[in-house]
């Protein structure tokens, strides 16, 4: 027990003396030792020990535009005690020329510390634009004009973010990084499309990861501003740019989206991306409809235009505002609804679930034997749901002349997939402008 309490009082001891013989370090650090004159100059005075009465340099020949923002950090490593204030602003110059930032002070244990003076060149706008003129070279070599994506950048950011949020970084710091560490990682074509097509927050999206681009955001923010909270300012105006991308790409392929519901259903999983505070890694990890990123931010706004897509009161054929459909009960196991494809009577599950009227290989074979069918009917293959929660691939054909109560409905798409039963999925459910289910009455009411 001696030899414990000894042990322990020597330990305390040595932390004690640690503490005490650590040497101080007081430093000014710049982002820049060499600024356009209208670029803006970010300072951190860093103090490794708790400090009294800090005084900030007279900046006489800068601008203070932002700041002192405060930032401190404690941790214990193996004994070790590691202490850091910082203190930071964000300078304008008043003219050009070398300036110096005299040194900042501060007290500690009663003693004077002061920073190093700093020399800063400050050049006027012709010097920057022959920097920004330099050929820069792509992944595969290719030459790309430095100017140009460096203004393409400051402009997109800028009107990509209001003037609230201007304040929290330095954009042309950070496109200047940008332009300088991560084009050499891109393709000519991709830095092309950037820069004609106003895409240049879709490329940082797609290369959100790059240890590059992690480096210049820290870079041009103060201490206080993390790289999420760059992301909420960028990650709305880039996650709706990727999203109308894919989105118009796809409408290009099966026009199954209009451009108009593009951008409405891209605007919605934006919106909703940030506010819910939802990360790029959520999208890559969905692997069901169960997981939370698909239920929260894209079920919502699909249901905002999905239906409205599919909504087309042309293809329905009937006189009465609304039809009642009788549903058959499956010994409690869910429901069947009678309806004809042609004049082929059928009996098929009634699944909401599923995204798609499905029919069997046997169907396919006796409507193709009957011509009801066709060759130009088939739309190629698209990832379906299952009323199982289960994704797969199947061959989508287009079917016209469904009978269902008082309706027929033309243009619906069908899935065809490897299965006994028939299913009446949300593809037939959607082409109306409503609908309800009645349980204790075992109605199904369509409204058109």
């Amino acid at each position: 027990m001696k030899k414990k309490f000894s042990f322990i009082f020597l330990t305390l001891i040595f932390i004690t003396l640690n503490t005490i013989t650590a040497q101080v370090k007081f430093k000014i650090n710049v982002n820049k030792n060499k600024i356009d004159i209208k670029e803006s100059l970010k300072v951190d005075f860093i103090i490794n020990k708790k400090e009294n009465n800090f005084q900030a340099p007279g900046f006489k020949k800068f601008t203070i535009v932002r700041g002192p923002f405060q930032s401190e950090s404690q941790s214990w490593i193996n004994g070790k005690n590691t202490y850091s204030k910082t203190y930071t602003y964000i300078l304008t110059a008043k003219k050009e020329g070398k300036l110096i930032i005299p040194s900042a002070t501060c007290n500690i244990d009663s003693k004077l510390y002061k920073t190093t003076p700093t020399s800063i060149e400050v050049v006027t706008n012709k010097s920057q634009v022959k920097k920004n003129s330099k050929v820069l070279y792509t992944k595969f070599g290719s030459p790309i004009n430095r100017e140009k994506f460096f203004i393409s950048c400051k402009d997109q950011i800028n009107k990509g973010i209001n003037n609230t949020d201007k304040k929290k970084i330095d954009i042309p710091a950070f496109c200047s990084c940008i332009t300088d560490n991560l084009v050499k990682k891109l393709v000519a074509n991709d830095i092309q499309d950037a820069i004609e097509n106003e895409k240049i927050l879709g490329l940082l999206f797609k290369n959100q990861n790059d240890p590059e681009l992690k480096t210049c955001f820290e870079k041009s923010t103060i201490n206080s501003f993390k790289l999420t909270d760059f992301n909420n300012l960028i990650i709305n105006k880039s996650m709706y740019i990727g999203c109308l991308n894919q989105m118009t790409s796809k409408q290009q392929k099966n026009g199954q989206m209009s451009l108009n519901n593009a951008k409405k259903y891209c605007s919605c999983f934006a919106a909703g991306f940030v506010s819910k505070g939802y990360t790029y890694l959520d999208v890559k990890k969905i692997t069901s409809q169960n997981d939370e990123f698909f239920n929260e931010a894209l079920i919502p706004c699909l249901n905002k235009v999905v239906k409205k897509v599919a909504y087309q009161p042309n293809d329905i054929i009937g006189n009465s505002f609304l039809s009642k459909v009788p549903l058959i009960e499956q010994n409690h196991y869910g429901y069947k609804v009678k309806m004809s494809i042609g004049s082929i009577f059928k009996y098929y599950v009634f699944d909401t679930g599923a995204s798609d009227v499905m029919i069997n290989k046997d169907l396919e074979k006796y409507l193709l034997s009957k011509d009801i069918i066709k060759q130009e009917d088939y739309l190629g293959t698209k990832s379906i749901i299952l009323g199982n929660d289960k994704n797969i691939n199947a061959r989508i054909v287009r079917l016209n002349n469904i009978k269902i109560g008082d309706y027929v409905v033309n243009n619906v798409e069908a899935a065809i997939i490897d299965s006994k039963k028939l299913f009446f999925g949300r593809s037939l459910l959607n082409k109306f402008k409503k609908w309800q289910f009645d349980s204790q009455d075992k109605i199904l009411t369509l409204y058109k």
